[in-house]
């Protein structure tokens, strides 16, 4: 993975859990879009203020500058991963949580 292929942009690729109740805060990335695919559990997902229930298997695309969060719900706890992309021609690695 590098310049060579493109992957120079790949920011980062997370494996979250989240238990009962818990979330993140809402935040937006200015020069990144992100990918969210949940492997288990529900959440309450929050895009620019729209809310949807998202549950096993889904896919959901967050682009820059849209504000956004995501909260656990039901008995399962859930896990996701993110993938994160720097869209600039320059990107560097920002290093922020916005767990709560």
């Amino acid at each position: 993975m590098g310049k060579k292929d493109g992957t120079h942009r790949l920011v980062g690729l997370w494996d979250s859990i989240l238990l009962e109740g818990q979330g993140t805060i809402p935040h937006y990335h200015e020069n990144m879009e992100e990918i969210y695919y949940i492997i288990s559990g529900q959440a309450l997902m929050t895009i620019n203020g729209d809310t949807e229930l998202v549950d096993e298997e889904d896919i959901i695309y967050i682009a820059p500058r849209k504000n956004h969060s995501i909260r656990q719900t039901g008995d399962l706890p859930l896990r996701y991963i993110t993938v994160s992309i720097d869209i600039r021609k320059n990107p560097r690695i920002p290093s922020q949580s916005h767990y709560i």
